[in-house]
């Protein structure tokens, strides 16, 4: 094709390269005003989704289906053999490069996801499908595949198949052709997500990216260039350096268009051309190289499980790294999930991992470029299949095990050298500043102004004075004076601290703020210690103190409102140590545990007795404290501090080196209400009432985002864009 030609119409990886540069152009020019085209991407995303299912179900079942049974079995024993020793070398990648992220200290505000109930891996679910409709239609895609390869074995022996593989060939045909439309209007999809990604995404989100980009980077040159090669030369007679000569076209093929499709014809090309070189073409041969790397192809290649480091990757850069223990579920899972769509794959994978979803749209931007280089390793990993399957079958191969000896001890050393210079480039040239904790301190009201309040630093000097004669008159003495107190601990984040401005803040103090609003009256906030909130409340010092236990302790010597906040059970640990509360099986496992817990004695008991309760055969041993800084100077003298879910976060927003754990399975709800003074029912149940009012009128949900899930922390700092700060339209 001419050069004008290719102007007029340029094919579709130029179409995409200059989606992608307009993309980012647009997103620094409108900076977050792209997000009004955010739709176009998720669009085009669903467009894609919409066909991968099906695709892969009848390419399995046809590509299985239509292999003679001789060399079906043969094909199966040896390639199976082969696909464990990749997925098996896969893993290693996975877990090995991960070890190369910097040290990075975060935290983060509460996430939706990390309050969604845990369901347990079950492989037998989730592999095997007592309805393939089922999994079909709700993208179970490990059982989907199954499925496919049953049936597709089962067509082997039956007769009249190409009958019915033929219409299947039909119908992937016209899966292809929509394939193809929809891959006509990637570049637009990709203009739509770089444009919001390039526009929305902030210097530290970049500065986190980066690792992702080096990491995948290397462990693709690892495995293209070094550890693939050597497998090939463990098992034929080809050398090293031929490996790569006779590769390099396909790979630099694959590397350019990102496609693998068009290698194909490529590989069986060069692996042809190097049978001939080493005399070793046969028709048997040729038609082996036929057949396998169509059917290879079908099945989740080294290259392609690459994808699962993104799984990793946000973990990490959530600030709650994988453990060891949980890299078996993501590669069993990852690895028949990766039969799909990359998308749909982490899709599922960061549901299971209880990743926050709103990272993945990081994953189309980066797939950009690592997707070119995911192609090289997997057009490698097909010319490795080619080579080694239809040697074996030749009766060639000579298993010599110094060489293999040799080969595997050259690729463990690679893989060290990759990580550890993977882990020092990052270390040198990557900045990362934690900023969470000055966030914090920047909050303000959402409303901007506090309202008539005032904040003292002791108590009332006098009880209040209630009206004569009137029993339950809580309510009218406080509209009467023009005032209501309101006790507070300035330390429980978010729902009730003290700002960089030195005002007192949070999701509490905004709420009853809009109380004494809406009742005419001011509101005055006296600080108290827990072992004398009760004796406060009923010799009136105290009007209402937030934020208490619902429980029936508290039901007996105070009066308790409907609860206002689903409090759970946590653990604020240090991150080291974040594994061992991970779940109640895990907690369950533990034969002793120290555990720090802030209130009045009673409550103290009350806590340790129903801790025991959940973990009988644990010995619990408790450190009772009256302030969160006791808890954070003993240090490595306690496991944990027990807190609910929302202060436990906050409190690792200044302390990210600590991390707040919501242990799966626990089901141990801790709601949380307004205590007022014992007898005052009539006042009690005027709160619930308004406490419903406003959760009916989304007040409290929207407080809960601002304060609790940090929405607050992004308000006023709007994204540099060109329009705004240097034309400033």
């Amino acid at each position: 094709m001419s050069l004008a030609a290719k102007l007029k119409k340029p094919d579709l990886s130029l179409q995409i390269l200059i989606a992608l540069l307009l993309g980012i152009i647009n997103g620094l020019f409108f900076g977050e005003a792209t997000l009004t085209i955010a739709w176009a991407g998720e669009v085009w995303i669903r467009l894609m989704q919409m066909v991968v299912i099906p695709y892969v179900t009848l390419s399995l079942i046809s590509g299985i289906g239509s292999l003679e049974m001789s060399l079906a079995k043969t094909l199966a024993l040896r390639g199976t053999l082969l696909l464990l020793l990749f997925w098996f070398i896969s893993a290693a990648i996975l877990v090995a490069m991960p070890l190369a992220f910097p040290a990075w200290i975060d935290a983060s505000f509460l996430s939706n996801s990390q309050l969604q109930e845990y369901q347990a891996f079950n492989p037998v679910e989730l592999y095997v499908p007592d309805n393939p409709f089922h999994s079909l239609a709700n993208s179970i895609v490990p059982a989907v595949v199954l499925f496919s390869i049953i049936l597709g074995v089962a067509l082997i022996h039956t007769k009249g198949r190409h009958k019915l593989l033929e219409s299947f060939d039909v119908l992937i045909e016209a899966l292809t052709r929509v394939m193809k439309f929809i891959i006509k209007l990637t570049p637009l999809g990709i203009f739509s997500i770089v444009s919001v990604a390039s526009g929305t995404l902030t210097l530290e989100e970049l500065s986190q990216l980066e690792v992702y980009f080096v990491t995948y980077a290397m462990a693709s040159i690892l495995l293209t260039f070094g550890i693939i090669p050597m497998v090939i030369s463990m098992f034929t007679p080809f050398t090293y350096l031929d490996v790569l000569r006779f590769s390099r076209s396909a790979l630099l093929t694959g590397f350019v268009t990102q496609n693998i499709l068009v290698t194909l014809p490529l590989l069986i090309c060069k692996s042809n051309e190097l049978f001939e070189k080493y005399r070793m073409d046969s028709e048997k041969n040729k038609h082996v190289v036929d057949v396998i790397i169509p059917v290879t192809f079908n099945f989740p290649l080294t290259g392609r499980l690459l994808a699962l480091l993104f799984i990793p990757f946000t973990a990490w850069m959530s600030g709650s790294e994988l453990g060891l223990d949980e890299y078996p579920e993501l590669i069993m899972t990852g690895i028949f999930s990766l039969f799909a769509k990359a998308q749909v794959a982490l899709n599922f994978l960061m549901d299971i991992f209880h990743i926050p979803h709103d990272l993945l749209y990081l994953y189309i931007p980066s797939s950009i470029f690592n997707g070119k280089f995911d192609t090289m390793v997997s057009v490698m990993n097909l010319f490795a299949f080619s080579l080694i399957i239809s040697v074996s079958l030749s009766s060639q191969m000579k298993l010599n095990w110094l060489r293999i000896a040799r080969y595997s001890l050259a690729s463990l050393v690679l893989l060290i050298a990759t990580v550890l210079a993977t882990k020092f480039f990052l270390a040198s040239f990557t900045e990362q500043t934690y900023q969470k904790d000055e966030m914090l301190m920047n909050m303000q009201f959402s409303g901007g102004v506090a309202g008539d309040s005032k904040v003292f630093d002791e108590l009332p000097s006098q009880p209040r004075q209630k009206l004569s004669g009137l029993d339950d008159n809580l309510f009218s003495s406080i509209i009467d004076s023009g005032v209501l107190r309101v006790g507070y601990r300035s330390e429980r984040v978010p729902l009730c601290f003290v700002n960089g401005s030195n005002d007192l803040v949070g999701f509490d103090v905004e709420l009853l703020n809009s109380l004494g609003e809406e009742l005419g009256v001011r509101v005055e906030y006296y600080p108290f210690e827990w072992d004398e909130f009760f004796r406060l409340l009923n010799e009136n010092h105290l009007d209402i103190v937030p934020s208490v236990a619902f429980d029936t302790f508290n039901m007996v010597n105070v009066e308790l409102s409907e609860p206002y906040l689903e409090g759970r059970l946590s653990f604020v640990t240090r991150d080291h140590k974040r594994h061992d509360f991970v779940s109640l099986e895990v907690l369950k496992q533990q034969k002793e545990l120290s555990l720090a817990i802030l209130g009045e004695p009673v409550f103290i008991a009350n806590m340790q007795r129903r801790i025991e309760r959940l973990l009988p055969d644990t010995r619990i041993s408790v450190t009772p404290i009256s302030q969160y800084d006791e808890f954070f100077a003993l240090g490595e003298k306690v496991d944990a501090l027990v807190e609910v879910d929302e202060i436990g976060a906050g409190l690792t927003l200044l302390h990210p080196e600590y991390a707040v754990v919501v242990p799966k399975n626990t089901q141990m709800n801790f709601p949380m209400s307004y205590a007022v003074p014992k007898g005052e029912k009539a006042f009690s149940r005027l709160l619930s009432k308004w406490l419903a009012v406003k959760k009916a009128h989304g007040r409290i949900n929207q407080l809960s985002n601002y304060w609790i899930y940090g929405e607050g922390t992004k308000t006023g700092k709007r994204r540099w864009s060109i329009k705004d700060d240097v034309l400033g339209w």
